[in-house]
């Protein structure tokens, strides 16, 4: 499927020869509220009225061998340790947001990136020359769920059911039910009640 470039990103792109080039915007999303900005360029972009600190950096290809989340590294320069303090502060930064957009110097007027794609941080490490990322996207397979939805005070099991386990008799003193607490009550039945009244506040679902 062909990328959504702009008119003048076409141009741009299949231009034989240019002599702006495409740039990389990375941002960083802090898990304060805040950005850091990185531009993988020798000198300082303005886009969008942010400062884009210029910084070397190195993309990786997509690795993909079927067997797991396709991920791949991002290396920025750690010359400054400007990158290394963020991991420092912010838990290695595992589980941030990083925003990768691409947009071309002959055109930073334009507000609309030619591609903008999010990833989340998997892993970081660092030494003396480069910072990596390892970035992928959010599976949300990989966190436990409730397997069913849970309320304080709804009885989730059939009424009459081996696991209501109501008796015979009650039941036909009682032939509905509207699977409150309550309810259960009135029936002597609150043990085998199946909703969750500590639970607080009104369910809990992974629905």
């Amino acid at each position: 499927m062909p990328l959504p470039f702009s008119s003048a990103g076409l141009i741009e792109k299949n231009k034989l020869a240019n002599d702006k080039p495409w740039i990389v915007l990375f941002e960083i999303q802090l898990p304060d509220g805040t950005s850091a900005y990185l531009a993988k360029n020798n000198e300082v972009v303005t886009w969008r009225n942010i400062v884009w600190e210029p910084i070397p950096m190195l993309l990786s290809d997509n690795s993909q061998d079927m067997k797991s989340m396709s991920t791949f590294t991002v290396q920025v320069s750690n010359v400054s340790g400007v990158v290394q303090a963020y991991l420092e502060e912010y838990n290695g930064l595992v589980d941030c947001v990083i925003v990768i957009r691409l947009v071309h110097a002959a055109h930073l007027d334009n507000t609309n990136p030619e591609i903008e794609e999010s990833f989340n941080v998997q892993s970081t490490s660092y030494d003396e020359e480069w910072v990596t990322f390892t970035l992928g996207s959010d599976f949300w397979m990989y966190y436990r769920a409730l397997a069913d939805r849970y309320l304080p005070d709804f009885c989730c099991w059939k009424y009459g059911s081996i696991k209501c386990g109501i008796p015979a008799a009650t039941l036909a003193q009682y032939p509905t039910c509207s699977h409150t607490l309550a309810d259960c009550k009135l029936r002597g039945n609150t043990t085998r009640f199946g909703g969750c009244p500590g639970m607080g506040g009104f369910y809990a679902s992974n629905i």
